[in-house]
């Protein structure tokens, strides 16, 4: 059965349960946690099996499939960005073609065709009162979050709003609450136009645009504590922060503009990525990653770069890699998860005087585990939830 066809079929449910005065709710696949839990033809059993028992007891029972499966959602198709190649489709996401979505108990709405929604435009935020999203600087090197809310007139509305937990109400309509709103899916915005660089996917790209590997939802995100700041390679099939990690143990982050972590051990960063449910990457992974990145230069002025992103090289390029990562070479070295002596471990990209050793292939393996130096950062990475 295709998945328009499924989701029509649920509708229908839903219209047969209102006719016969009861309450149930039926959608392709359920997910919670961002685990696939039951299909229809399970959900259907457990439903008959409901009205079975009810029928036995002699007394009326609602059966409530949005009860039993709070966490469900589905979609048809992955969120993206509008296009690369034009520069007025960089700042729009497109939402799925068909999607379900159970907001709380009771209550599953639906999205009947994709959806653009534009960064540009006030109207797509909770509010811009205190900080106008639709200006596209105001937006560089921040995460947004997207929710799903009821607007009590049966259709799904999208807000977009910078709180990760909760849209912002503007005090006289669209009150949030978890009783009618749910977060379904996330994206990174660039922190510094990139400038035109050949044969970069990002080339053109500027100061607000959306970074099209950093787009997740429920169905496809990081697994760790935080999934802000971060990017998917493809090509590694694994969750890389955008930026070198800032903050120790709990506050450890992906942020821009944040103060680098440094001065500390390969064993104090594999704590703090621990704590926050990521790692180091490893060799390959890191390669991969870098890829696209400056080769051969380090960071214009060949000074310590003190905080996240944005820089440029001595060649005046921007340091960012094909799928968004920025500082990977000739910034800071990096710690890697992999080893190359019983207690050394590998440093890979280069620091800000390493000129032309710089690159996605550089790697120092002489250092050991113990070793501290403000020239030494690290990086987070984490593996998808799941890969729909």
């Amino acid at each position: 059965m295709l998945a328009t066809d499924i989701i029509e079929a649920n509708k229908l449910k839903v219209s047969e349960a209102k006719r016969s005065k009861k309450n149930y709710s039926v959608t392709f696949s359920h997910v919670q946690n961002g685990n696939l839990l039951k299909t229809t033809s399970d959900m259907e059993k457990q439903e008959n099996s409901t009205e079975n028992a009810a029928a036995k007891s002699g007394s009326e029972e609602k059966v409530t499939l949005s009860n039993l499966f709070p966490g469900s959602y589905f979609r048809d198709s992955r969120w993206a960005i509008k296009g690369v190649t034009e520069k007025s489709d960089r700042h729009i996401l497109v939402t799925p073609n068909m999607l379900s979505c159970t907001i709380s108990p009771g209550l599953i709405v639906w999205l009947d065709g994709s959806r653009e929604l534009d960064l540009n435009n006030p109207g797509t935020y909770d509010r811009t009162s205190v900080t106008d999203w639709s200006l596209a600087d105001n937006r560089a090197g921040k995460q947004f979050y997207i929710f799903a809310y009821d607007d009590l007139i049966g259709t799904i509305k999208l807000v977009v709003s910078d709180n990760a937990i909760m849209p912002k109400s503007d005090g006289e309509s669209n009150i949030y609450c978890h009783e009618n709103t749910r977060r379904i899916a996330s994206f990174h915005c660039l922190c510094e136009s990139v400038g035109e660089i050949e044969g970069h996917p990002l080339s053109g790209f500027e100061t607000g645009d959306i970074l099209p590997q950093s787009v997740s939802d429920l169905l496809f995100q990081p697994d760790c504590v935080d999934i802000s700041g971060m990017v998917y390679d493809p090509k590694g099939r694994i969750w890389v922060d955008i930026y070198l990690a800032s903050g120790i143990g709990a506050l450890t982050a992906s942020v821009f503009n944040g103060e680098i972590s440094d001065d500390r051990t390969w064993m104090d960063f594999v704590d703090d990525f621990g704590t926050v449910g990521k790692m180091m990457l490893t060799e390959d992974q890191f390669q991969l990653a870098a890829n696209g990145s400056n080769e051969g230069t380090n960071i214009k002025g060949s000074k310590d770069p003190v905080t996240t992103g944005g820089h440029q090289d001595t060649k005046k390029h921007r340091m960012i890699s094909h799928i968004g990562c920025e500082d990977m070479c000739g910034a800071m070295y990096q710690w890697l998860k992999t080893s190359s002596g019983s207690s050394e471990y590998i440093l890979a990209g280069g620091y800000w005087s390493s000129a032309s050793y710089c690159g996605s292939r550089f790697r120092a393996a002489t250092y050991c585990r113990w070793y501290a130096y403000s020239s030494i950062g690290g990086r987070g990475a984490a593996r998808s939830r799941n890969s729909n």
